[in-house]
């Protein structure tokens, strides 16, 4: 969607455009805190607040199909990063929660 709206559109595109990332943006923003990803969260709070249509900032039509460039890349590798995280993050989560697994690892509390 950011790629295509370095062509013309209508307006009621841009403004559909602004809610779309911003909610994704802070969708992916919670799970990246969640994930304690940091600094993933950081790029996605810029986003959310570059692309909210409630306090909407305004650049001219060249700015904007660089800022689009740019989000779109930083949306993409947020979201596969974060994706990541998840699946790493339920492997652990498996290994630790089976304790008669002889393969699991042992949580800090039951080192002794």
């Amino acid at each position: 969607m950011l790629l295509i709206a370095m062509g013309r559109q209508p307006y009621s595109y841009y403004q559909f455009l602004r809610w779309i990332v911003c909610a994704s943006s802070l969708w992916f923003l919670l799970y990246a805190i969640r994930l304690k990803a940091l600094g993933i969260a950081l790029v996605l709070g810029l986003l959310a607040v570059t692309y909210n249509p409630l306090a909407p900032i305004r650049f001219g039509r060249g700015t904007w199909a660089v800022v689009n460039v740019v989000s779109a890349l930083a949306i993409a590798v947020s979201a596969m990063s974060v994706v990541r995280l998840s699946r790493g993050s339920e492997k652990r989560r498996d290994r630790v929660a089976h304790p008669n697994d002889p393969n699991a690892r042992k949580r800090d509390d039951e080192v002794a």
